[in-house]
């Protein structure tokens, strides 16, 4: 956002009360996730997220760990199954962070166009191995529902997942 002015805000405990029914989305382009119920539930039930915007790339199991998941969990998923199928016929995307940054735009795209159909008032990419976190363990859109008016971009560091091994099964451990 070169030539805009910026400025850094922070939401702290005295501040007064947010705007009250703030949406959130996430949108994301997964590719075999290592948990995705845990990854789910933490952020449509204790970070309060309203939609997930799901574009699933190369993950051959999918159908199955969507089946697991309970009806209140999948309802509130939109899933887009990515067509990546190359010139030579390979089904997998390409991994070069330019092809990668293409597609995580046309998710983004198509998301944000869903979520104006919907009333989302915030739209956030992560991936699936990143976490949200709220230090005062507000839902999300309490926090965002705090940002001064005027503001129609906001920067959250992520927290990424590093595992110990390509084994791990779940995220929250």
């Amino acid at each position: 956002a070169s030539g805009q002015q910026k400025e850094c805000w922070c939401l702290v405990a005295q501040d007064p009360p947010p705007k009250s029914g703030t949406n959130v989305a996430i949108v994301l382009l997964s590719r075999r996730p290592a948990d995705l119920k845990s990854w789910l539930q933490y952020h449509l039930e204790y970070m309060g997220v309203k939609r997930v915007f799901m574009d699933v790339e190369d993950t051959p199991h999918f159908d199955q760990s969507w089946q697991s998941l309970s009806d209140s969990l999948r309802e509130r998923v939109e899933v887009w199954k990515a067509n990546t199928t190359t010139q030579n016929g390979d089904k997998r995307p390409a991994d070069d962070y330019t092809t990668l940054q293409a597609r995580q735009l046309v998710a983004m795209r198509r998301a944000k166009e869903r979520s104006q159909d919907l009333g989302i008032d915030w739209l956030l990419h992560i991936d699936d191995d990143e976490l949200l976190y709220t230090p005062l363990h507000r839902p999300i859109g309490e926090v965002l529902g705090s940002i001064p008016d005027g503001f129609d971009q906001a920067y959250i560091p992520n927290v990424e997942a590093v595992y110990d091994s390509a084994d791990v099964k779940s995220c929250s451990t």
